[in-house]
């Protein structure tokens, strides 16, 4: 009897050991997002984790480089931002979340999922994740804690991911940026170039409905955006007109 417990714990100790030294693994999300006055947008986003990089990829049918990178060892996110038309690259640093463990569990893709919660850049996330699965990652920013996050989302419902499928020993490839050749806002910077877009743009807004065909127009110009960035334009919406 103790040596077959023995042997289960040999085989369960070399199955974590083989989770967290494989290659690569992969992990497809499916990626909804909620917009107002419309039905939510549905996509695919592939994430492919090793022990040094993550990368995420949406519209993996369109998409052949992934612009999102995780640095594990440098202790940075590259990404970008999406303003008014324009893509801003930014070097983000990698966050330790403070996560508070919740009681409610789930069972996604087989494994038993527990589940925490935090706040991050003015959203609360609620997040599952499968011990099963000794991997400190997820979609996105998303990590930290112990276990493969297999579900995601916001508690207003703006974003969530669900994992659909599960590779444990991807053996293909991903191309993605190589952020050496970038120039890359950090944060801070980034919250500054944002605001100075979004004002202009908002007065060239201004100035339109100036004209005689629209100077009687005005309405509110909400921005959503999944981290906030500039709260009067992300969450409350801007007055544009008279």
């Amino acid at each position: 009897m103790i040596k077959r417990i023995l042997t289960v714990f040999i085989c369960f100790l070399i199955h974590l050991w083989s989770l967290s030294t494989a290659q690569s693994i992969l992990v497809e999300y499916e990626r909804r997002q909620t917009v107002e006055s419309s039905s939510d947008l549905v996509s695919i986003t592939e994430v492919w984790i090793t022990d040094s990089i993550t990368t995420n990829r949406g519209n993996a049918a369109v998409v052949k480089k992934t612009s999102f990178v995780k640095k594990k060892k440098e202790g940075w996110v590259y990404d970008s931002q999406y303003a008014f038309g324009k893509n801003i690259p930014t070097k983000d640093s990698l966050h330790t979340f403070q996560w508070e463990l919740l009681p409610d569990t789930v069972t996604i893709l087989k494994y038993k999922c527990l589940s925490a919660k935090m706040t991050f850049r003015g959203r609360t996330y609620k997040v599952f994740y499968a011990p099963a699965i000794p991997i400190s990652d997820g979609p996105w920013k998303l990590g930290g804690l112990p276990g493969l996050i297999l579900e995601a989302k916001t508690i207003d419902n703006y974003m969530s991911w669900r994992a659909i499928k599960l590779d444990l020993n991807y053996k293909g490839k991903i191309d993605y940026v190589d952020v050496t050749k970038e120039n890359y806002l950090t944060w801070a910077e980034l919250v500054v170039k944002y605001k100075e877009i979004a004002d202009k743009s908002i007065k060239a807004m201004h100035a339109r409905l100036e004209t005689e065909q629209l100077k009687q127009g005005k309405f509110i110009h909400k921005v959503p955006t999944l981290e906030i960035i500039y709260p009067q334009l992300n969450i409350e919406g801007i007055k544009v007109g008279n």
